[in-house]
């Protein structure tokens, strides 16, 4: 392989080392997080790789072996909450209203 000037010695020791990538991860959705946690190690067992928010989780990461999968949890809106949540595996979600008023 040929590798231009711009690129450099050091890029090409890079691309040299042995990279290992995986396959993809799953990411799925529960409505009981603590649940699908306890079956997926208890049961199955999986470990927790991680989770987010720690002490609560919406999201986590669990591992076996090579295996890996995400799951995200989500839950259902009473009739005055009137909003969408975009999740955000690095620590919690955030929720954007989908209505906006001024105050008067």
């Amino acid at each position: 392989m040929l590798w231009p000037e711009a690129i450099g010695e050091e890029a090409r020791l890079m691309t040299d080392s042995h990279v290992s990538i995986g396959g993809p991860i799953p990411i799925l959705l529960t409505d009981d997080m603590p649940q699908t946690i306890e079956y997926y190690c208890e049961t199955l067992g999986f470990e927790v790789a991680n989770a987010m928010p720690p002490d609560e989780p919406t999201w986590c990461f669990l591992r076996r072996g090579d295996a890996g999968v995400m799951f995200i949890e989500t839950h259902e809106h009473g009739e005055d909450e009137d909003h969408e949540h975009t999740h955000d595996p690095s620590g919690g979600q955030t929720t954007t209203p989908t209505t906006q008023t001024r105050p008067a």
